[in-house]
């Protein structure tokens, strides 16, 4: 399997390099992106790097578009070549890098003498048993945080309703000041409020006010019409949170197995944050997952 690495081309974080060990990869300006971008026409959501049958490849989802070495893409997964550099416009977000995980070692295994070949070969095995203990180590702590049915599923934990709260209510991460993004997010988060589109629109209209303020550099707007928005908009979002997956939940505990599925499919929908970066998100996603095993189903997800 190759190794996604990223090398950011514009922005503060330029020249900066992250790799990442996950199947799916979104990118945007949101904070709640695992690669969050800076570049002037992305979108909040603006794509995602999925790992395909082997094969990284990139889906565009923005209205503005999407460029893979200039060429302009859609929502067809696209395959990424190593040095392939994703684009908006005529900015360059960032340029990926591939690398196969196999051949450094077999480079290094032709090209050095017997103690060096030795040498990696004992590297290799001193990596093979450092990911050997940290797959134990996530069994155990799998084993001790999962709850067990007598049959099939395994039911996560439930949430309450202080955990919803303190998730929905944690600010963006810190980025460099920036008062053109700030604007920009504070007018899309306007705009959610005023012509909602879909059931996240609660969700993105809280997400774009976070993302202001963590722009601006301060936890709250101060006295005036956008402070007031905001804390309305994060109480209505922890409500409705919260009502919705305890109605879900208490199916699901109850046996309820298709409502439990559409109750959570709906929770999904009114939260769509990403399963990377939400402990709530992941917990919707596999609740959703033990309602259709409990129907003897298989979940179809979107490749």
């Amino acid at each position: 399997m190759s190794r996604l690495t990223i090398q950011m081309l514009d922005g503060p974080y330029a020249e900066q390099h992250s790799s990442f060990d996950v199947d799916v990869v979104t990118f945007g300006r949101g904070g709640d992106n695992a690669l969050v971008v800076s570049t002037e026409h992305a979108s909040r959501h603006h794509g995602e790097l999925r790992l395909i049958d082997g094969q990284w490849m990139v889906i565009g989802l923005s209205g503005n578009g999407t460029k893979v070495n200039r060429r302009t893409i859609g929502e067809k997964p696209v395959a990424l070549r190593d040095g392939d550099v994703v684009g908006v416009g005529r900015s360059e977000m960032f340029r990926v890098r591939l690398a196969d995980e196999s051949t450094p070692v077999a480079a290094a295994a032709s090209a050095d003498s017997d103690a060096g070949a030795s040498a990696a070969k004992n590297r290799n095995r001193t990596w093979m048993m450092i990911g050997i203990y940290w797959i134990v180590i996530v069994a155990v702590f799998m084993a001790l945080t999962i709850t067990f049915d007598d049959e099939g599923a395994k039911a996560g934990e439930a949430f309450t309703a202080e955990q919803i709260r303190a998730e929905i209510q944690r600010r963006s991460p810190r980025v460099p000041p920036d008062d053109r993004l700030a604007a920009i997010a504070l007018n899309e988060a306007r705009q959610y409020l005023d012509q909602p589109t879909s059931a996240g629109s609660l969700f993105f209209a809280h997400q774009s006010y976070k993302e202001a303020l963590a722009y601006q550099g301060v936890q709250q707007f101060g006295a005036g019409d956008d402070q007031i928005a905001f804390m309305d908009t994060e109480q209505r979002l922890i409500e409705r949170v919260t009502e919705q997956y305890i109605d879900a939940n208490t199916y699901l505990l109850g046996g309820q197995w298709d409502r439990a599925k559409d109750a959570f499919t709906e929770l999904a929908e009114m939260y769509p944050a990403n399963t990377s970066t939400s402990a709530l998100a992941k917990h919707v996603s596999h609740q959703i997952d033990v309602a259709y095993s409990k129907q003897g189903k298989k979940r179809r997800r979107l490749r």
